[in-house]
């Protein structure tokens, strides 16, 4: 059986290849294409107006109050957007009594940095605005005390965003 197996193999082997390279086609080899130029796009120069504004540089003191306000307005929409935040509590079993929780970045805990940006050309200043998100939880031994009993931070997460202030004066997150 095995002698079988090995002849059947090796008659292949031997065939295959010969009735392979009959069948293919041959090809004619090709002359070499002529090199193309590649046209070189050129990008659209930033107008009059806008290098002026780049050139037209804010005072620092200027750019940094407009971050604390963005700031300030940034974390007013997070603690909005935020789920599940202090006006709808998550609520869940916890053992044999329930928990309740939420998130909430602290106001208190909010700073800025403001330092000049590398590339120029994109923009002027970058802008970090750094907060500390906090989760709290309670329990209880029913839905209605979970909800309602005192809450403590279980969780701490130190945010960092990342801002760019554009060449229209205004702070892009």
């Amino acid at each position: 059986m095995l002698k079988k197996c090995f002849f059947f193999l090796l008659a292949f082997l031997l065939v295959a290849p010969c009735n392979m390279a009959s069948a293919a086609p041959k090809k004619a080899p090709r002359a070499a294409a002529p090199v193309k130029k590649q046209r070189v796009v050129k990008q659209a120069r930033p107008s009059a107006a806008a290098l002026k504004a780049c050139q037209a540089n804010e005072p620092r003191e200027v750019v940094q109050k407009k971050l604390d306000d963005a700031a300030s307005v940034l974390l007013a929409r997070v603690n909005s957007t935020i789920c599940p935040n202090r006006s709808c509590k998550q609520v869940a079993r916890a053992g044999t009594g329930y928990r309740a929780w939420f998130q909430e970045a602290d106001p208190n805990s909010l700073r800025t940095e403001l330092r000049d940006s590398p590339h120029g050309k994109v923009c002027n200043y970058v802008g970090y605005i750094i907060y500390n998100e906090y989760t709290y939880e309670s329990f209880g031994k029913t839905r209605e005390e979970a909800l309602n009993g005192p809450y403590r931070i279980a969780k701490t997460r130190k945010m960092r965003e990342l801002s760019v202030y554009d060449k229209k004066g205004l702070w892009q997150f």
